[in-house]
């Protein structure tokens, strides 16, 4: 029947998931072997990245905070590249480069995004106030909104509006209640501006997150 996995998806404090991840045995390996495959090397550099971001996290919000861990892989595009978003069809294959997200939520709906890499500075925001005051009928009339357009011009591609997109997303999803926010830290490999997709897997770990 083989080794037991660990149960993905679940919260955990900081300090448990580094409990976990420096004793979790076969458990612990076999769900990462399930993930990146049989490759020592690489699963020991991936550990020492969730550590790593873990400690980061811990150290700015605490080691008693409940979060998730989260994963999003970068991806070798081979047709349809950017179409998929307009219901094209695209031809696309997971790297082993990607997005590494721990996240804990908040009660009110306030979203603060940090990096382990310094080129990437801290920012927060608030979800109802990035939608106050324009129409929120359909997602694409709101994306055209000059208020919105301007926030996209003079944030000269920020990171954190990837992390908007997938909580903003979400909240038109569910317009009947309003979507709370977290407190996160953002750890990747994947090379910006390489058409491996590093944008979207911070859109999908955000997703994932802000979905938990």
């Amino acid at each position: 029947t083989g080794p037991k996995r660990l149960t993905p998806g679940s919260f955990r404090t900081v300090e448990e998931w580094l409990s976990l991840l420096n004793n979790g045995g076969n458990a612990l390996h076999a769900t990462l072997t399930d993930i990146y495959g049989d490759d020592s090397a690489l699963i020991n550099d991936r550990l020492k990245t969730y550590r790593a971001v873990l400690e980061h996290f811990g150290k700015l919000h605490g080691f008693d905070r409940r979060v998730i861990l989260v994963r999003a892989p970068g991806r070798v595009n081979l047709m349809g590249r950017h179409i998929e978003h307009r219901g094209g069809s695209v031809n696309v294959m997971a790297i082993d480069k990607e997005v590494v997200l721990v996240a804990a939520p908040r009660s009110d709906d306030t979203v603060r995004v940090a990096n382990t890499e310094g080129a990437f500075p801290p920012v927060e925001f608030r979800i109802g106030l990035e939608i106050a005051d324009v129409p929120w009928d359909d997602w694409l009339s709101y994306l055209s909104q000059e208020r919105v357009q301007r926030l996209v011009r003079e944030s000269h591609g920020h990171w954190v509006n990837y992390v908007k997109a997938a909580f903003l997303r979400l909240q038109f999803q569910c317009r009947d209640r309003r979507i709370t926010g977290m407190d996160a830290v953002f750890c990747g490999n994947i090379p910006v501006a390489a058409g491996l997709s590093s944008s979207s897997a911070v859109v999908v770990a955000s997703a994932e997150a802000a979905a938990a």
